[in-house]
């Protein structure tokens, strides 16, 4: 969930500040405290000196983890914010100089032609949110495995978003798709797929300094967020990406496989920050409350509803589901 910590000081030069009203960051701020005033929940936290001092501490560092879909504007020095955004993950910025500019949608469209050699695939694509920083991952498409381009899909997706380091434990990825809507002559059994997800997935643990956390679920008819997942999506801390038709969008030649729109979106946009456009963040946060929804109305995994398998998880977790995207 989106929470902004910001160093008390800060949030007073800002918010208090005529001249600054026209900035992003104030802008954000405002549009917080209106969603804290819709919502009943704290979403912004002042933070005093003590409290903002302990970021200097690299043992505590870790800590940001606890809301690691959230906005730190603190007074620590800028090679402190960096190294806190390259190591966990989380949008850390100092407050010398805040620039929050990743945070709001650059307005990127792209429309992959069938038997066209467009985009190099997803490499083109994602440019715009692959600087983002980021924990972790959710796939959601339903009808993921329908074709046999989807493996070559997930590995290029994971090789253009899996940052190149990670000092936060498991990097979390999630991988969703619908049972029912499996192309049989390919693809044999919910096993066989997890198996092969998880086959890519080894590859990058042999390549890069950090482990991942591989889960996958299959979901079955009847299972009770069937029906909401209509949108094929990836979904990562500060942005998701959204396609029209599937997820498996490229062949090996990188030509498109059905003719569809795929739009990457960051949490805000100008329109909505100005006027009454709805945001991104709260589309995301409806597809993250559905599988939120997922784990509170199931707590049993021989449930006939749906199938699960986790690969190298080392988490502590009473939950099905233990993606840090689903945390509150």
């Amino acid at each position: 969930m989106f929470k902004i910590f910001i160093t008390e000081s800060i949030y007073d030069n800002v918010m208090g500040n005529v001249k600054k009203r026209k900035t992003l960051l104030y802008k954000i701020m405002k549009w917080q405290e209106e969603q804290e005033e819709q919502t009943k929940k704290q979403l912004l936290f002042k933070l005093n000196i003590e409290e903002t001092e302990r970021y200097e501490n690299e043992s505590y560092q870790k800590e940001v983890l606890n809301n690691p879909s959230s906005l730190y504007i603190l007074d620590i020095s800028k090679e402190t914010a960096r190294n806190i955004r390259r190591k966990y993950g989380v949008m850390c910025v100092s407050g010398d100089n805040p620039d929050i500019s990743l945070l709001v949608d650059v307005d990127d469209f792209f429309k992959p032609n069938v038997g066209v050699n467009k985009y190099d695939g997803w490499d083109k694509v994602l440019d715009n949110v692959e600087c983002l920083p980021c924990n972790a991952l959710l796939l959601t498409d339903k009808y993921l495995f329908s074709s046999n381009e989807s493996y070559k899909n997930v590995r290029q997706i994971l090789n253009e978003l899996l940052p190149k380091s990670f000092s936060g434990g498991e990097f979390h990825v999630t991988i969703v798709f619908s049972e029912e809507r499996l192309k049989w002559d390919i693809y044999k059994s919910f096993d066989d797929i997890a198996d092969g997800l998880n086959d890519i997935v080894e590859d990058f643990r042999e390549k890069l300094d950090y482990g991942i956390m591989l889960e996958v679920l299959g979901l079955r008819n009847g299972c009770c967020i069937v029906g909401k997942l209509h949108s094929r999506r990836i979904l990562s801390n500060y942005y998701f990406v959204e396609a029209t038709h599937k997820l498996a969008a490229f062949k090996k030649d990188f030509t498109g496989t059905v003719q569809q729109t795929i739009i990457p979106w960051a949490l805000f946009t100008n329109s909505g920050l100005m006027g009454p456009s709805s945001m991104p963040l709260e589309s995301m946060d409806e597809t993250l409350e559905t599988f939120r929804g997922f784990n509170k109305q199931y707590e049993d995994l021989n449930s006939p509803y749906f199938y699960y398998e986790v690969y190298n998880d080392s988490m502590d977790s009473s939950s099905i589901l233990k993606n840090r995207l689903l945390k509150e």
